[in-house]
């Protein structure tokens, strides 16, 4: 891996990791078009960019964290409800990591993300309080998307629209959910380092361009929350479904037909 495609690749999981397109999907799909191979071995990268739009959400949502600590035991447990499917999906980690290695899938990912961005621009519904069950569906929906391609934003705040909740509410929800979600991922992997080196694949990459990826990511991804949270406001996802057709259409023609 160069600098420049450290760098890009940093761009991209720092945009796509807030914006409802997937960034695991958007990783592999890069990863590809570059010619790298050995995909599979790349997950270590991939993860140290997360740890980058990681970085993103703890100083963005910071009052809202120390808020749950302070005051809003709920929604702390509510987070902690949300985060056990997570724990089914690690059981299945070989199962997904093959998915990381070919991104034949692709297409049928994102087109199921558009399907889920369509799903709630019209519903009006609301709740006034989350409850155990809301926490857990959306929770299951983060599970399905450590799929490359599924969006983990998109699908989460998707869900939590058609639970009935507000889009800042949903928001805000999301991304702490990915708090437990990215620092969970990234302590599996350095735990099966440690324990079983053996069973794991890593890409021969400098030092220098994990770094690049981390600080990238994590400048990107300040542009990529930012942008997201103008969107929201003004109710745009429906565009980025049309992106996800798009991209679906392009994975299905160069991975599937060509």
């Amino acid at each position: 891996m160069t600098s420049a495609e450290s760098i890009l690749l940093g761009v991209v999981q720092g945009l796509t990791e807030f914006l409802p397109i997937s960034s695991s999907g958007h990783l592999l799909l890069f990863q590809s078009m570059f010619g790298m191979k050995n995909l599979h071995g790349l997950i270590l990268f991939d993860l140290v960019c997360h740890v980058g739009t990681l970085l993103t959400i703890l100083i963005f949502f910071s009052k809202q964290i120390m808020t749950l600590f302070r005051k809003d035991r709920q929604m702390l447990f509510n987070l902690v409800i949300g985060t056990l499917p997570l724990m089914g999906v690690a059981a299945l980690l070989p199962v997904v990591e093959k998915l990381f290695a070919t991104p034949y899938w692709l297409w049928l990912s994102f087109l199921i993300t558009a399907a889920l961005l369509f799903s709630c621009q019209h519903w009006s519904m609301q709740k006034a309080q989350m409850r155990r069950r809301d926490a857990f569906l959306i929770g299951c929906m983060q599970g399905v998307a450590v799929i490359p391609g599924i969006s983990r934003s998109g699908s989460t705040i998707a869900t939590a629209k058609l639970l009935g909740f507000s889009r800042q509410e949903a928001v805000v929800f999301s991304f702490l959910l990915a708090i437990p979600a990215i620092l969970g991922g990234l302590s599996l992997k350095l735990l099966q380092l440690v324990l079983q080196p053996e069973k794991v694949m890593i890409a021969d990459i400098a030092l220098k361009e994990y770094f690049l990826g981390f600080i990238v990511s994590f400048l990107a991804g300040c542009c990529g929350l930012y942008l997201l949270m103008k969107i929201i406001r003004s109710d745009a996802l429906k565009y980025f479904a049309w992106y996800c057709i798009a991209i679906s259409l392009f994975c299905f023609v160069n991975f599937v037909l060509l």
